[in-house]
């Protein structure tokens, strides 16, 4: 059978280059400025290294500029792959949520084991599973993005030098060149290409599947559909949304076979009937290339080896959640689609707004070459291979459009993967007005006029460098955010604002190297819709949600998405900010993408707390200088005058009346919406109020009602948070003296303070036990006081713990300390029970041990109001004796240390001892005050030159009582046993006692400066 052979835009049949440079041509003996020489065999390398210059340059610069969304997800499912991998573990291959992703993250599998490799060589050993895990916890963070990415975008850039050349094996060397310069500089394109997403991995394996399918046109041979069907089994893998390419194929088959029918009456040498009909053709086209997409989707995702029914499960039931009714909240023509469809015009709107003008002419010339009559006589009723290979473009561009448009869950980059087709439509357009342009000047040379010195040989280099240059000056305001460019012709950015969705991320990265930039930019808050896109910012991040945390931020950062949408968290929130005069708008090619706003209010409420359900919640307040106070609120259906805001001061001896808080002026108009946030003043009468700490109190009252009552709000940020000056001048309470005040006035005035914040969420503020001595046996009650200093959702584990001084357990609780629902600044009270066991050595020290773990086991540390670190030690206390020491029969002495310490009387066992026998030492100690510094007790037996001959170091009772547990004025006994050498000679020894500190061995000096104190002398015989 013949088939159409392959030829060039004007119909000639296509000599490969390759064959061009084998072969003597007459284009040699051409002029040396003539643009064929650009192909010549010395040129060609350069060509193609040019070419790969304007591929990559673009998409390898300043990949570490902004984060876009998505991106943290992908590069967590490619941990996931590798780490998977790396165990042996198949089935947890099935990472993702079924989009499924997995050709991005074969590359950035191989990526992170390439770099394993690397250092494996270098460390001379296989890094093992804890150097995989460096890795990816190393790149995981947002100064290695690059890293992230460089995997991905290398993929995408091979891929796009491979569409070129296929479009040059294909369609010729101009066709290619140009559709070069359209490709590797097409803005919507190189946006998604220079991120960790998937689309432009999707839209490179696409068109070179397309592409395969054309090659299988010019010459039929069936591993052109084995290559496309493999290539489309990867752009399966890569996003399922590649599955709308499927009746493109199948129209593409058949357009392949149809134009076959008129053929098989030509084959002379082979009888009609014997011939395969086009029909079974096409079904073995059809089954040739589903088999290979199939056998590389299996292959390829091991997932599928071990659970292919739960693969599957998942992949299906996001496909059909995608093309069902799920939308995503999509901004289109100034209106908002949550969970709807937005029309078939969606995406054509959005063709035309992201292809470049330089693209849009080139289609518009390409459709003028289909209607043309030069189009017409190309080859006659038999159409050129170039023309009929488009059709192929053509059809796949229209169909998979079409196929895109009846799911509801729409995006304009889902649309990208046509645009490297179109692009190449346009290379053959921008080859069309070439050819055009030639033939019209080559007739005017032929008859003079004053046009006849244009330079025609120049006009190839002209077209191609003119459009190299209006595509460069397109893109280049836009580097590195191509996502925001926009079509100028159709208005640019300032159109897009009003119709389409905008932002995913870019700009945010502008808004973090703002805040980082201000003084202790690592002690603010920030509120935003996008808290992990913020790259250098260091400090706490809140997400904006309903749950109204945004008021806890120093800053609201407001992103386009949401200005569109008006929505995250609320529409209401979003006019309120955008009425305001924001303190940094980030402004890119024109689009203003996000804008900064200090909090409005110094005092913030926490509108989950402070609320009336259908009526008000507080946001907060602010006092002005004249002394009102501004209260910040949203309407949740508060209708006024039935019913209206009061405020006032409450302190312990004074108090104002209730003011009724009246709408400023430019909120009165929206006093009646619900979900309008509204300022409002009150003006409390604070001249006459001593000075002192008040609450500020907010509470409803309806006027109108005889004898009603004020409702006030539950607001805790209003506690103790106003300060009235010697001066009579009122202003918020420092924070610090704010939680100090709410803690004095809740807390029983008899318990223990204690100063231990952990980890700056929660305060211990003091404790009591009860009894405050106890006894063997009996029931101890332990009161833990503390203050929320930062809310959250997740209980904290608590252990508490009472030991001796030798850390043996003397009872364990171990429980949940609730903090949900709670607000900051509230004192909770925890209580804890013990039973002491009834045989206790006695006197005995104990300690209270209290320790805090997250949600994730994590001990939280403790600290001071130093910062010092503490240890889980909160509290000493005593189990005192049954009853005093008995110093009947002791030698009293009078020993004094520099620090207090004592001895006051002694006894030894009896006298004389004999060697081999043990001399017992009762020590009977008291202290003036008390020492926190633990102290070793020695008893050594001196010989006449001072040598030690027997020794007993220990610490009081042998540990069960040591010093810094000693009260003042305290009897404590202590017992040191001696025990004598069996060869110790006969004679007088010397008796020595003292203290040392047992880190260092340094004794503690007595009072007249010496070392020790000499007890006794004793014989030995």
């Amino acid at each position: 059978m013949r088939w159409a052979k392959p030829s060039d835009d004007n119909g000639q049949t296509v000599i490969s280059d390759y064959d061009k440079l084998k072969t003597p041509s007459t284009q040699q003996t051409r002029p040396f400025y003539h643009f064929g020489l650009l192909f010549c065999r010395c040129t060609l390398p350069l060509i193609i290294i040019g070419l790969i210059l304007l591929i990559a340059l673009p998409r390898l610069t300043q990949l570490n500029q902004y984060l876009i969304v998505d991106e943290a997800d992908r590069w967590h499912w490619a941990e996931d792959f590798v780490s998977a991998l790396s165990r042996g573990d198949l089935a947890g291959t099935l990472v993702g949520d079924g989009y499924p992703g997995i050709v991005p993250v074969w590359a950035e599998s191989i990526w992170v084991l390439g770099e394993a490799i690397r250092r494996s060589i270098v460390a001379g050993e296989w890094i093992g599973d804890a150097g995989l895990y460096l890795i990816l916890h190393e790149w995981e963070r947002s100064a290695f993005l690059y890293q992230q990415r460089l995997p991905i975008v290398l993929l995408n850039t091979l891929l796009a030098l491979g569409v070129i050349g296929a479009v040059w094996r294909l369609f010729g060397r101009r066709t290619a060149l140009l559709s070069a310069v359209l490709v590797a500089l097409d803005p919507f394109y190189l946006s998604d290409s220079r991120v960790n997403r998937a689309e432009a991995v999707l839209t490179g394996l696409i068109t070179l599947s397309i592409l395969a399918l054309i090659f299988y046109y010019r010459r039929p041979r069936w591993r052109y559909v084995i290559i496309s069907g493999i290539l489309g089994g990867l752009s399966f893998l890569t996003k399922i949304q590649a599955l709308a390419i499927l009746p493109a194929i199948a129209l593409i088959g058949l357009f392949i076979y149809s134009s076959r029918e008129s053929e098989i009456g030509s084959q002379k040498t082979t009888p009609y009937f014997l011939l395969p009909t086009p029909y079974s053709l096409l079904i073995k086209f059809g089954m040739l290339w589903a088999v290979a997409a199939g056998l590389t989707w299996v292959l390829l995702w091991p997932a599928m080896w071990v659970s292919p029914l739960e693969t599957l499960s998942l992949v299906y039931n996001y496909t059909t959640r995608k093309v069902g009714a799920e939308g995503v909240n999509l901004f289109f023509m100034g209106q908002t689609y949550a969970d709807a469809d937005p029309g078939l015009i969606f995406y054509p709107f959005a063709f035309l707004m992201r292809i470049t003008p330089v693209t849009l002419l080139g289609l518009i010339f390409y459709t003028f070459r289909l209607v043309s009559k030069q189009a017409g006589n190309e080859g006659g009723s038999a159409q050129t291979f170039s023309r009929k290979a488009s059709f192929i473009l053509l059809i796949y561009i229209l169909v998979y459009t079409l196929v895109m448009s009846v799911g509801s869950h729409k995006q304009d980059r889902y649309l990208l993967p046509i645009f490297l087709g179109v692009d190449i439509l346009a290379g053959l357009g921008w080859v069309f007005l070439w050819d055009w342009l030639k033939k019209r000047w080559k007739s005017k040379l032929s008859s003079p006029t004053p046009y006849s010195l244009l330079p025609t040989p120049y006009l190839g280099g002209a077209l191609f460098v003119g459009l190299l240059i209006v595509q460069l000056v397109t893109i280049m305001p836009h580097h590195p955010y191509y996502y925001s460019y926009f079509n100028p012709l159709l208005g640019g950015g300032s159109t897009a604002v009003r119709t389409m969705r905008i932002g995913w991320g870019e700009g945010m990265d502008q808004v973090g190297e703002y805040l980082a930039a201000k003084p202790n930019s690592r002690g603010l808050v920030v509120a935003s819709r996008f808290t992990h896109n913020m790259l250098g910012f260091k400090g706490e991040q809140i997400s904006l949600l309903p749950d109204g945390r945004w008021t806890q931020a120093d800053y609201v950062v407001l992103y386009i998405q949401q200005v569109q949408r008006r929505q995250e968290p609320s529409p209401g929130f979003i006019d309120y900010f955008q009425a305001r005069s924001p303190e940094k708008v980030i402004t890119i090619a024109g689009i203003d993408y996000a804008w900064v706003y200090p909090i409005p209010f110094t005092t913030p409420a926490d509108p989950q707390v402070s609320v009336f359900p259908d009526q008000a919640a507080l946001l907060g307040y602010r006092w002005e200088k004249d002394g009102q106070l501004r209260l910040f609120w949203e309407n949740l259906g508060l209708s006024q005058p039935e019913r209206s805001l009061v405020a006032r001061l409450q302190g312990e001896t004074a108090q104002t009346d209730w003011v009724t808080c009246s709408p400023d002026t430019p909120f009165i108009s929206q006093m009646q919406t619900r979900g309008s946030y509204l300022e409002s003043l009150c003006a409390p009468v604070i001249a006459g109020l001593p000075p002192g700490t008040y609450r500020v109190e907010f509470a409803l009252i309806a006027p109108e009602k005889e004898g009603g009552e004020p409702e006030p709000f539950n607001f805790p940020q209003g506690w103790q948070a106003a300060t009235i000056s010697p001066t009579g001048e009122v202003a918020d309470t420092p924070e610090q003296a704010r939680l100090e005040a709410i803690a004095a006035s809740s807390l029983p005035p008899d318990v223990l303070r204690l100063d231990r914040s952990y980890d700056d969420r929660i305060k211990l503020l003091a404790y009591q036990l009860d009894p405050a001595l106890p006894q063997p046996g009996q029931e101890v009650k332990l009161t833990l006081f503390w203050q929320l200093l930062k809310n959250g959702s997740d209980p904290l584990r608590l252990t508490v713990q009472l030991a001796d001084s030798r850390r043996l357990n003397l009872g364990r609780v171990d429980t949940d300390l609730i903090t949900a629902g709670r607000v900051e600044g509230e004192v909770i009270v925890t209580q804890h029970l013990f039973i002491l066991a009834a045989e206790l050595e006695r006197p005995l020290a104990a300690q209270i041990e209290v320790g805090l773990q997250d949600g994730s086991e994590v001990p939280l540390p403790s600290t001071n109001a130093a910062g010092e670190e503490l240890d889980q030690v909160i509290a000493r206390f005593t189990i005192p004796p049954e009853r005093e020491p008995n110093l009947a029969g002791a030698i009293s002495v009078t020993a004094v240390w520099q620090n207090g310490l004592a001895l006051k009387g002694f006894t030894l066992s009896p006298q004389p001892v004999r060697p081999g026998e043990t001399l017992l030492v009762n020590l009977f100690w008291t202290t003036n005050q008390v020492v926190s510094e633990n102290y070793m007790v020695f008893a050594h037996l001196l010989d006449e030159q001072g040598q030690i001959v027997a020794q007993n170091d220990a610490f009081p009772r042998a540990g069960a009582y040591p010093v810094p547990w000693w009260q003042p004025g305290e009897s404590i006994e202590d017992s040191h046993a001696l025990v004598l050498p069996p060869d110790l000679p006969t004679g007088l020894y010397q008796l020595v006692v003292g203290l040392y500190q047992p880190d260092s061995g340094l004794r503690l000096p007595m009072r007249d400066a010496s070392d020790s104190y000499r007890v006794e002398q004793l014989e030995v015989n």
